[in-house]
């Protein structure tokens, strides 16, 4: 495993200096413990400046992704309340923030984002979505991911840049991860492992049609308990991350 000061390396050594965390709780999660895993520090790694005392009494350690209070205690790495924590206090040379746009409902925000976004190199968007509107591929591809590919593709078409080799931002997929038992029953139905399956081997191939990176961790939770039927604790999304850094570091 990558320690903060080699993941950092892996990070500014890689094609990207710009990450943005975008979608649901699962991409959310991920977030927080990339601050983690950057940090070192499982109590405080991802506090952001502006948080009250009663999330820092809740958001510590294992609770971090629990409570409904820690959502929200920070978006930006350059928001966070110990940043000398970063990196083993080396200096940083890229920067994470988070996004959250869960649903259909956020798509028009989503491409605004991908918009402002085009043509920025080493820019790097993380996508989770599609689990809030019930597993469906094909309206999460049509309403969500292509409108925000399809205004890329226009900047480098008004741009005459179309020969260039990578279109920036690059996008890389996160499919969401199998539900457990303890799954409310109010989303059950929408979201079952049927239907998780069946988004996952479908973004698989628009993936692999589109040349866009799909990461699947549905394996690396077969066998480990959700706290609530959906979300999986801090060591696995700083797993997730690991996984994430080594694939970064893979890449030419």
């Amino acid at each position: 495993m990558f320690n903060p000061s080699e993941a950092c390396q892996v990070v500014k050594n890689s094609l990207f200096n710009d990450i943005y965390f975008v979608g649901d709780s699962f991409i959310r999660n991920m977030f927080l413990s990339f601050l983690i895993t950057v940090s070192g520090d499982m109590e405080r790694g991802s506090w952001g400046k502006d948080m009250s005392q009663i999330q820092k009494e809740l958001c510590v350690g294992e609770t971090l992704l629990f409570y409904d209070e820690c959502r929200t205690i920070i978006k930006n790495m350059n928001d966070a309340l110990h940043p000398e924590t970063f990196c083993g206090g080396a200096p940083r040379d890229f920067n994470a923030s988070f996004f959250f746009y869960p649903d259909f409902n956020k798509a028009s925000m989503f491409a605004q984002l991908m918009k402002s976004l085009s043509g920025k190199r080493r820019s790097l968007v993380l996508l989770s979505v599609g689990y809030w509107d019930g597993s469906n591929a094909q309206k999460t591809i049509l309403k969500y991911i292509n409108p925000g590919l399809k205004v890329v593709t226009d900047h480098y078409k008004q741009n005459s840049l179309n020969n260039e080799a990578i279109h920036w931002p690059q996008l890389f997929y996160f499919l969401p991860m199998t539900q457990g038992l303890l799954k409310s029953p109010d989303h059950f139905f929408l979201q079952d492992n049927p239907k998780i399956h069946k988004i996952s081997e479908q973004m698989l191939i628009f993936g692999e049609q589109n040349n866009i990176t799909v990461f699947d961790f549905r394996q690396l939770v077969k066998h480990i308990h959700s706290f609530d039927g959906t979300h999986y604790n801090v060591a696995v999304n700083i797993m997730k991350n690991q996984i994430f850094l080594h694939y970064l570091q893979s890449l030419k």
